[in-house]
């Protein structure tokens, strides 16, 4: 058995621009096949500006495109991606909370700050900061994990009706 990783394949051509009969723009099989190639490669750690060389695209356009399959929830490798960025989260969560759960104290031109207790003893003085700054990262990668979920999508309304114009001071009958 070899340690050698698998060989990447190269990504797909370019895929033609197609216009539906409203001249809206259409996506093709081959637009989806470069997309998934960008999420797997974006899944396996590849930079998006990477991504990007290899497909000859700019950074914007391979995030638009890691979207299109993040969002489409169409292939295994949008699952894959996800689970990677769901781990990722879930990392970076951890740190947060180990951060959280420490004891920081004040530290000022490289001495310890101090204050009395009730029994009038020097204690270290509590430092905040870093607890506000982990309850921050917290609350963003929360923020993260629902728009990778998906929960704060937006939710689509159908609203149906008839609208009626009425010229006021002309007969209905002068206007056939």
């Amino acid at each position: 058995m070899t340690d050698e990783q698998p060989e990447t394949p190269p990504p797909p051509p370019p895929a033609p621009i197609v216009r539906d009969g409203h001249n809206r723009f259409r996506r093709t099989v081959e637009q989806a096949k470069r997309d998934a190639w960008a999420a797997d490669r974006w899944g396996e750690g590849w930079t998006l500006v990477a991504i990007g060389e290899a497909l000859g695209i700019g950074k914007s356009s391979v995030k638009e495109a890691i979207d299109r399959i993040m969002y489409a929830a169409t292939s295994s490798a949008t699952e894959q991606a996800r689970n990677r960025q769901r781990l990722r989260l879930e990392l970076a969560h951890e740190a947060a909370m180990e951060v959280l759960e420490a004891t920081h104290i004040t530290v000022s031109h490289g001495r310890v700050i101090t204050i009395k207790d009730d029994d009038g003893k020097d204690v270290p003085l509590r430092d905040h900061a870093p607890v506000l700054a982990a309850l921050d990262r917290i609350v963003k990668i929360s923020e993260s994990a629902r728009k990778l979920d998906g929960i704060d999508a937006a939710t689509k309304v159908q609203i149906g009706g008839e609208l009626k114009y009425e010229i006021v001071g002309v007969p209905p009958e002068d206007l056939a």
